[in-house]
């Protein structure tokens, strides 16, 4: 009951703290439409072509039913349909087809069991199992499957040390049974995993975010053993990763975010040297890109969300010409552009893009560029830079690494304090404030430290977490919807798994943390 106390005691505590703001035209001619609604529905889409029509198929996550969703289309109408139900299912999908028979396959995270899940479709029925259980696995799940045998390979996180000591794993099926190991446990890696398979070999390769050094990473697997990489350490880059390799060469192409100046960054392998390049650096950009390149020349392409100067978020694409960047604006007004994700058609090259428009609509949307339409032109900068090997079991560690809590602050995005947030010096008796997200990361502490079993703890992390990521993106409606949902889960566990005095207590803190959005 003392530890129930204390816990009580360090929530009042934390309540103390919490005093608790014209989009540009697309050049080109995009066609766009919604292809799930209404409800909070899109989240964590996945976009994949069909090999042989090019039509699309998207996986994605309903949140109003926390369910994992499915949207094909049949060259007429899109045809969606549910395809987990089982707890809180279906963040972090990731969709692959077939390439023989184009029926899908997705890997996603079962967030009340802490579970990696897999489903397939075998043409008549829909199979769907459990990859890893050991412990809180499965987010940020990136699929491939191996272009011999179309057997599936998926990279994630490994949580079970906590939100500061992630580890970076890899699961391969192998005709009977899953394989799994680790691939990186130097510090808390493995953010914004993104897998890609070589063309010839079929090995591996895992582009990362290694967030205790705030770098972006690069595993691949040699044959027997997995050499790791720094790609780029110039500042807080390598979030959002996005990984694709040369249909020819097998030499890796990376997209992420440079969060030192909110720039989209695009790292190449040309045989010898990483060539980083600023690719977009107008305005905040290049968050949560995708990354694919035009089947013909080999070009890339990307896709991802910017931050409009009205405050709104807006989808881009920018596309390499051989000489420039050509950037344009596929879709502004409101908050959309969340989880984008990119696909070219096999044939003509040209862009798809899924994504989700949140608040207010909170749809699942598609973008198809009209064939033959051209985007403006911007011109790049070319940084070369040479390749760090790095060697996980003697690297030294940053000098200026974040610590601990800092890490917790760097995953959740908080933003900033502001002038007004700090209190004045001569007013020492006042308790500083908190934003939401600083709040919220708080109660998932808490949450964590009451011990609760697996299932419990990470359907209500998972909530929290998500709350969190809605803030940072500004979509406060979406951000309430997970709080609103968060108290109705600590309801459900009132006087079960929770005791009345931690409920009451979790619920007055996020109740407080809804007042504050």
């Amino acid at each position: 009951m003392d530890v129930h106390l204390n816990w009580i005691a360090r929530v009042l505590a934390l309540l103390l703290l919490m005093g608790i703001s014209v989009a540009p035209v697309s050049a080109s001619e995009w066609q766009i439409e919604t292809v799930d609604a209404p409800g909070s529905v899109g989240e964590c889409t996945s976009l994949a072509l069909d090999p042989t029509t090019g039509d699309p198929r998207i996986s994605y996550y309903d949140f109003q039913n926390s369910d994992l969703k499915f949207a094909a289309w049949n060259g007429s109408a899109w045809q969606n349909e549910t395809v987990d139900t089982l707890g809180d299912v279906g963040y972090y999908t990731s969709l692959a087809l077939d390439p023989t028979t184009g029926d899908p396959r997705i890997s996603y995270y079962d967030g009340t069991n802490g579970d990696l899940k897999y489903a397939s479709w075998n043409g008549s029925a829909l199979q769907i199992e459990t990859v890893d259980a050991a412990g809180n696995v499965g987010a940020y799940t990136s699929l491939a499957l191996d272009p011999t045998t179309g057997e599936p390979r998926i990279a994630y996180q490994d949580r079970t040390n906590g939100s500061t000591d992630v580890d970076l794993k890899y699961a391969a099926w192998n005709g009977s049974a899953w394989q799994i190991e680790t691939v990186d446990t130097e510090g808390n890696v493995g953010w914004w995993p993104s897998l890609a398979l070589d063309p010839v070999t079929g090995e591996p390769r895992i582009s990362y975010l290694d967030l205790t050094n705030n770098d972006l990473r690069y595993a691949a697997l040699n044959g027997s053993a997995w050499q790791i990489e720094t790609v780029d350490a110039a500042g807080v880059v390598g979030w959002w990763t996005s990984l694709a390799l040369d249909p020819t060469t097998g030499d890796p192409r990376i997209s992420y975010t440079d969060r030192n100046n909110d720039d989209l960054r695009y790292a190449a392998w040309n045989g010898s040297v990483w060539q980083v390049e600023i690719v977009d650096a107008v305005g905040g950009v290049g968050f949560e890109s995708s990354l694919a390149l035009d089947p013909a020349t080999g070009y890339p392409r990307i896709s991802y969300r910017g931050l409009a100067t009205t405050g709104d978020n807006t989808l881009k694409y920018a596309a390499w010409n051989g000489s420039v960047w050509q950037i344009e604006t596929v879709d502004a007004g409101g908050t959309l552009g969340q989880y984008t994700s990119l696909a070219l058609d096999p044939t003509t090259g040209d862009p798809r893009i899924s994504y989700y428009d949140g608040f207010p609509n909170e749809d699942l949307k598609y973008a198809a560029l009209a064939p033959g339409e051209v985007p403006p032109s911007s011109t790049p900068t070319m940084i070369p830079k040479a390749p760090l090997v790095v060697n996980p079991t003697d690297q030294e560690p940053d000098d200026e690494a974040p610590t601990a809590e800092e890490d917790v602050d760097d995953v959740t995005e908080t933003p900033a304090a502001t002038e007004s947030d700090e209190a004045p010096e001569e007013a020492d008796t006042t308790a500083p404030t908190q934003t939401p997200a600083e709040a919220a990361a708080d109660l998932v502490t808490l949450v964590d430290d009451l011990e609760l079993p697996g299932g419990t703890e990470n359907a209500l992390t998972t909530k929290l977490d998500n709350a969190i990521e809605k803030m940072d993106s500004g979509n406060t409606n979406a951000a309430g919807n997970n709080l609103n949902a968060f108290i109705n889960q600590v309801e459900a566990q009132k006087g079960k798994k929770l005791t009345a005095e931690e409920a009451d207590a979790q619920i007055a803190m996020a109740q407080t943390i809804l007042e504050g959005l």
